[in-house]
């Protein structure tokens, strides 16, 4: 289980790479979309519990 603070910062920085990568500022992640999709997909799963 990740600690609120850090999940708060994660989610942060997440949102801040997706702006960037929707906004097509070149960035060294080459899987942005993976990524994406599998925080979606955890979102998902999580709103069941």
């Amino acid at each position: 289980m990740v600690h609120k603070e850090l999940n708060k910062v994660l989610v942060k920085n997440l949102q801040d790479v997706l702006a960037m990568y929707d906004s097509e500022v070149k960035l060294f992640f080459t899987n942005v979309q993976e990524i994406r999709r599998i925080m979606e997909q955890e979102l998902q799963d999580n709103q069941g519990e």
